[in-house]
């Protein structure tokens, strides 16, 4: 199942502006010079497939359609934790609702190691409940250097 979610982002996919042109981009192989592009909801959802790789973000994410029942499953968990790089690119993600309040470690990522980073990430209308550890982006993280972000609540 993992190559099969990992070759997702190494196929070739047509991404349409408003000005109408249209044009294929790489989508990466998860290193620090040719990260994953995370260009939907999807995409970042697979984010959990491969915990150590480069991620980044190009454009605005909602995440309305994970919303309903417990809402979205958080990257990464205590015994799982994401141990890559996420640069959010500045761009928005919106509609992050997550409602496990019997659940530890709950935001858009569990738990995150040192190694890891998570940088340059927006969040708007996120509601999240958890019973311990709960945040909106990174509840756990085992160095206080290891998040660096900008977050947006409306």
């Amino acid at each position: 199942m993992k190559g099969d979610v990992l070759s997702k982002f190494k196929t070739k996919y047509c991404l349409s502006f408003p000005i109408g042109q249209e044009f294929y981009c790489d989508i990466g192989n998860g290193t620090r010079e040719s990260p994953y592009l995370v260009y939907s909801a999807e995409s970042l959802y697979d984010v959990r497939n491969d915990l150590n790789a480069y991620y980044k973000q190009i454009c605005d994410i909602d995440l309305t359609g994970y919303s309903s029942g417990e809402g979205w499953l958080p990257i990464g968990n205590n015994s799982n934790r994401f141990t890559g790089h996420f640069d959010g690119g500045g761009f928005v993600i919106t509609g992050l609702k997550i409602n496990r309040p019997e659940s530890d470690y709950i935001g858009l990522f569990g738990a995150i190691s040192n190694d890891a980073k998570v940088t340059n990430c927006k969040i708007v209308d996120a509601v999240t409940s958890g019973s311990r550890f709960v945040s909106v982006l990174v509840p756990f993280c085992s160095s206080e250097f290891c998040v660096r972000i900008i977050m947006l609540f409306l």
